[in-house]
C-alpha cells in the first residue's frame, strides 16, 4: 500500500514537472517569436523610411510615415533616430532630433519613468539622454527623489542634467550613490563644461568622497593648470590635519594630479611628502620632483632612491634621470652608493645589468 502511494506521488510530481516545463518552453517560444517579428518589422521599417528620417534631420521636412502611431512603430522610429545620431553629430541634426523626440516621445517616456519596471525607466532615461530631451526635467527630478531610484538610474539622471546645463546637476552629484565605478564618476565629470567644473569645485566638500577623488584626478587628466591653486590648497590643508585613511587617499590623488601638471611655485613645501609614512605619497613626490627638475630636489631624490619600496625607488631614479646631468648622477649612484637597492635601480634605469 505504501509502495503504490509513493509511486502515485512520484507520477504526479513527474506530470506536474512536465506540465510546468511545457508551459515555460511555450512561453519562451512565444516571446522569441514575438521578438523575431519585432526585429523583422524594425528592419523593414528602417529600409522603407531611413531616407525620410534623413530628409527630416538634414532639411527639417517631416513625413507622417516616421511619426509613431502605436507601440511597434514607436520602437522602430526610436531605433532609427538613435542609429542616425550614432553617425551624425552636427548641431543642426542634434537639434532636430531633440525637437522630434520631444514632440513624439515625451508622453511615452513620461509613462515609463513613472512605471515600476527598472528596465523601462532606464530605457527612458537612456534615450532621453541620447536625444538631449529637456522637457522631462520635472519627471526626472521626481524619480531622483524617489526611494525606488537606483544607482544606475541616478547616474543617467546626472548625465541628463549635465547635458541640459541645469544648475540642479550639482544636487544630483551631491546625492549620487557611492557604489558606482571610478570610470563612471570620471565619465560624468568629463562631460562638465568649464563653468560646471568650477561650480563643482566650489562645492567640493559637499560632494561624496568618490566624486571628490574623481574631480581631483580629472584636473590632472585634463591638464587644468588653472586649478593648481585649488589642488595645493587642498593638499596642504590635509597635510596639516590629523591623518586618516580617507585623507591619505585624497592626498595621494592630489599629489598625482599636481605631478601630472608638472608645475608649482611652492616646490620647497613638498619635501615633507618625500618622508611620508605612505609609500604612495613618497612615490608621487618623487614623480613631481622629476617633473620640476629643480637642482635643490636632487638631494631628496638621492634619499628616495634608497627607499624600501621598489616603486618609490623606480620613480626616484626616473626623476633623477630627468635632472640636469641626470645620467652622471645615476652612474655615480650605480658605482659608488652604499645601498645595494639604490645601485641596482640606478643601473636598471640606465639600461645596465644590475649586480
Amino acid at each position: 500500500m505504501y509502495t503504490s502511494h509513493a509511486v502515485l506521488s512520484l507520477a504526479m510530481f513527474t506530470l506536474t514537472l512536465l506540465i510546468l516545463s511545457s508551459l515555460v518552453l511555450a512561453y519562451i517560444t512565444i516571446v522569441k517569436a514575438r521578438d523575431m517579428r519585432l526585429t523583422r518589422y524594425m528592419s523593414s521599417f528602417a529600409q522603407k523610411n531611413s531616407t525620410l528620417m534623413y530628409v527630416y534631420l538634414t532639411e527639417g521636412e517631416i513625413s507622417r510615415a516616421i511619426v509613431p502611431h502605436n507601440r511597434r512603430t514607436f520602437t522602430a522610429v526610436e531605433k532609427l533616430l538613435s542609429d542616425y545620431l550614432l553617425i551624425a553629430h552636427s548641431d543642426e541634426i542634434q537639434l532636430r532630433a531633440k525637437q522630434f523626440a520631444e514632440a513624439h516621445f515625451t508622453s511615452t517616456y513620461r509613462e515609463m519613468l513613472q512605471g515600476r519596471k527598472w528596465s523601462m525607466r532606464m530605457n527612458a532615461l537612456y534615450h532621453a539622454s541620447v536625444f538631449g530631451m529637456e522637457n522631462l526635467q520635472d519627471d526626472i527630478t521626481r524619480l531622483m527623489n524617489s526611494p525606488k531610484c537606483t544607482s544606475q538610474e541616478h547616474y543617467q539622471i546626472c548625465k541628463l542634467l549635465i547635458h541640459s546645463r541645469r544648475s540642479s546637476f550639482i544636487q544630483s552629484l551631491i546625492r549620487l550613490p557611492g557604489d558606482l565605478t571610478a570610470f563612471n564618476y570620471r565619465q560624468l565629470l568629463s562631460m562638465l563644461t568649464n563653468e560646471q567644473f568650477d561650480e563643482a569645485l566650489a562645492q567640493f566638500h559637499e560632494l561624496p568622497v568618490p566624486i571628490q577623488h574623481s574631480l581631483v584626478e580629472m584636473i590632472g587628466i585634463l591638464n587644468k593648470y588653472e586649478q593648481l591653486d585649488f589642488l595645493e590648497q587642498q593638499l596642504f590643508r590635509l597635510a596639516d590635519s590629523t591623518s586618516s585613511d580617507q585623507s591619505s587617499e585624497l592626498r595621494i590623488k592630489l599629489l598625482k594630479s599636481i605631478a601630472q601638471l608638472g608645475f608649482t611655485e611652492r616646490a620647497e613645501q613638498y619635501s615633507r611628502f618625500a618622508t611620508s609614512s605612505s609609500w604612495e605619497e613618497r612615490a608621487m613626490a618623487a614623480k613631481l620632483f622629476g617633473a620640476l627638475r629643480r637642482p635643490e630636489l636632487v638631494e631628496p631624490l638621492t634619499e628616495l632612491i634608497k627607499d624600501r619600496s621598489w616603486w618609490v625607488r623606480t620613480q626616484a631614479a626616473g626623476a633623477l634621470l630627468n635632472m640636469k646631468e641626470g645620467k652622471q648622477l645615476l652612474m655615480h649612484i650605480a658605482e659608488h652608493d652604499y645601498d645595494r637597492f639604490a645601485r641596482d635601480i640606478a643601473k636598471e634605469t640606465l639600461g645596465l645589468h644590475p649586480g
